[in-house]
């Protein structure tokens, strides 16, 4: 039912998974569709009601939510249902804050710092009710947009307090659209979205972050913090494409210094895609002394679409140079796997004797 043109079209099968019993997906996605607050909450009762419900798609929806009511009744929805994918890719969310009370609402009245803004929101709940679900495992919020009090509109990192009621997690997406991008993240913003991710998807598996940017003016100590975050998680899929990285002075890091942190943090990392990256010949060659010196796991594979070939080579042999590491080429995907052998003080003297022989 995807593409449906109005509130019109989709409210009468919404509301009818209140007595349905048997469908498993539903996908009404469509750009055109507007929901109010009495509208979503018809929706969620009858959501709530819905017992073999467990896809539900609306990429593209824009939601208008003013009232608490509203925020009720999606909490009682998702908490009932047995929802495994929830996906707003797309979507625009936009809910006003007037509670004078509230932090939140205190930092929008004034001169908006969003590096504070967003670690706020990351340690505190305040003006959201916590949506939580024992069944969700996959949740897509690909350029998703949250417009608070119609001043600041949130995205990626931004939206990572949707994730702390999902305990079960195993896939997050969280990619930016390249004509959309968020502000970079600074330092605090960083440090809080990778400590909040530890803190509530302790078992996320797939974590998709395309075309993030951050911004950090203390590389060392902030990759270091990440680091520790990371190591909480068993993340084993980790989709990077088009990230950058800058810092304060230039060139004391780049995006390099991102990855080699990933390769020695995660221990069961399995698949890093790492498209449209900007890697030098210098870069590869890193790449593929952390791969070979500090992989946990047993086999890696790295997608590298949109990187020179001669740099993946690059990378390849660098991983392969002390034996320990089995490597392929094949097009822009590079894959590894430790073949359990080391290079021995004898093999080591055995090779210095034959070049000195020659």
């Amino acid at each position: 039912m995807e593409g449906l043109s109005s509130l019109k079209e989709v409210l009468p099968v919404c509301l009818a998974l209140a007595e349905n019993k048997a469908l498993q997906l539903l996908d009404v996605s469509s750009n055109h569709v507007l929901v109010n607050d009495s509208a979503f909450q018809l929706m969620c009762r009858a959501l709530g009601r819905n017992a073999s419900l467990q896809s539900l798609r609306m990429c593209g929806w824009t939601f208008c939510l003013e009232e608490e009511d509203t925020f009720k009744a999606l909490s009682d929805a998702v908490q009932s249902s047995r929802l495994r994918e929830l996906a707003l890719s797309s979507c625009l969310i936009r809910i006003p804050f007037q509670d004078k009370r509230s932090r939140l609402s205190s930092a929008l009245l004034g001169p908006v710092v969003l590096d504070d803004l967003v670690a706020l929101m990351s340690n505190s709940k305040e003006g959201f009710d916590q949506v939580r679900s024992d069944w969700l495992a996959f949740l897509k919020l690909d350029n998703c947009r949250l417009e608070l009090s119609n001043k600041l509109t949130l995205r990626g990192a931004h939206l990572i307090f949707f994730t702390t009621g999902f305990q079960r997690l195993n896939e997050l997406n969280l990619a930016l659209d390249v004509a959309h991008l968020a502000e970079p993240l600074r330092d605090k913003a960083s440090l809080a979205f990778f400590q909040t991710l530890a803190q509530s998807c302790s078992q996320l598996r797939t974590l998709v972050l395309h075309n993030w940017r951050f911004h950090l003016t203390k590389p060392d100590k902030v990759l270091k913090g990440i680091s520790k975050s990371l190591k909480n998680l068993a993340l084993g899929c980790l989709s990077l494409d088009g990230l950058t990285l800058q810092s304060d002075p230039p060139s004391t890091a780049n995006e390099t210094a991102f990855a080699l942190m990933l390769v020695a943090s995660l221990s069961n990392l399995t698949n890093l895609s790492l498209n449209s990256w900007r890697l030098s010949t210098e870069d590869a060659v890193d790449l593929g002394r952390a791969i070979r010196d500090k992989l946990s796991n047993t086999a890696l594979e790295v997608s590298l679409k949109n990187v020179p070939s001669q740099t993946a080579r690059v990378m390849v042999r660098t991983a392969e140079e002390s034996g320990k590491v089995a490597a392929t080429h094949n097009g822009s995907v590079c894959r590894f796997k430790r073949t359990g052998r080391s290079t021995s003080f004898l093999n080591k003297m055995m090779c210095i004797t034959s070049v000195w022989k020659e």
